[in-house]
């Protein structure tokens, strides 16, 4: 639970969670922060032996799926997965190390090189010995990460260990498809749909009242509806246009009964508008369902076909309302 919930060791020390304990066991001694620590330290080494162990009775090339990100208190981490095809040819996959990224340099937190001397040092310092079975690397397509590339490949060819740089290095798929969709989504003019929509939810999310008067004002008892406020557009989430579409269409009689009133009217949608909100819901299904097949932690080359009969189905898509041929808008109905 310390682990899985985020919790400062220190946690089992709070009266709130003692009380709580002692409802189900009153007899229960609880560990001390440094025990805690003492357990955790001792559980990671034994998951630590017992990986190096299967790596050293397995010879496959291994590929490794990183991402940086910064924390709370403004700390650069890089985390890495790594993975593989094992003696009976089963895909696995182990989460490998969350390290923190050397920032005493002047290249920055997330920069490629700092990138790459953390990615190396998460091989080696963890004494996993698998620094020359490097077959692939994957992350998003940010510039920094094929610096990475090219620093890590420096760093390898320095240690005469194998990697070919950004001939081994592979953009994360869910991020190219959804780069895709951002560009197509900028030109239309289904982005006021979006931004009208984007709006309601925010005015409606940003008071407790207004939270409060949507449940109870607009929505009949018993309604389902009641759980369900519109959704925001996240730049930084994947999908986010197709979520906020998908909530907006499923609880549409709703917002119908919220534009009435004075306060929500510049967010309104006519009829022409919910139509249009529609057939964009449509359009963009088919990447929400590739992003969700080639994002969980088995994906492999296996499912290529299916994402080749997405793309196909949502480029079939695209010209209802697009002439594919000239690349130019039919009926007026999307902006230039």
């Amino acid at each position: 639970m310390i682990i899985a919930c985020n919790l400062a060791f220190s946690f089992v020390e709070k009266p709130s969670f003692k009380m709580y304990t002692a409802l189900y066991t009153p007899l229960a001694t609880l560990p001390s922060p440094d025990t805690v620590r003492v357990r955790l330290t001792s559980m990671f080494g034994a998951a630590v032996s017992k990986l190096i162990n299967h790596f050293k009775s397995n010879n496959s090339l291994l590929s490794f799926c990183l991402d940086g990100w910064t924390s709370r208190n403004c700390l650069g981490f890089i985390g890495i997965t790594c993975h593989w095809i094992d003696a009976t040819f089963k895909p696995r996959n182990v989460l490998l190390t969350m390290t923190k990224i050397d920032i005493t340099t002047s290249d920055g937190k997330h920069s490629g090189l700092n990138i790459a001397d953390a990615f190396f040092i998460a091989m080696t310092l963890q004494r996993y010995c698998i620094t020359d079975r490097c077959l692939a690397t994957i992350s998003d397509n940010a510039s920094n990460n094929f610096t990475f590339s090219k620093s890590l490949k420096e760093i390898l060819d320095a240690r005469k260990l194998p990697y070919k740089g950004l001939e081994s290095h592979i953009g994360c798929t869910a991020h190219i498809v959804n780069l895709v969709v951002q560009e197509f989504i900028k030109g239309l003019e289904a982005c006021t749909v979006l931004s009208k929509l984007h709006g309601i939810a925010v005015a409606i999310r940003g008071s407790p009242q207004r939270r409060e008067s949507y449940k109870f004002d607009y929505i009949p008892f018993g309604n389902k509806d009641r759980i369900k406020l519109p959704k925001m557009i996240v730049v930084t989430r994947w999908n986010s246009q197709y979520l906020v579409l998908e909530r907006a269409l499923a609880i549409r009689a709703t917002l119908e009964r919220v534009f009435t009133q004075k306060e929500y009217a510049e967010y309104a949608l006519g009829k022409d508008e919910w139509e249009l909100a529609r057939t964009l819901f449509e359009v963009l299904q088919p990447f929400y369902r590739v992003t969700l097949e080639v994002s969980h932690a088995n994906a492999n080359l296996s499912i290529a076909q299916q994402i080749n009969r997405g793309g196909v189905h949502a480029y079939n898509s695209c010209g209802r309302f697009i002439d594919l041929e000239s690349n130019s808008f039919l009926c007026g109905r999307f902006g230039n």
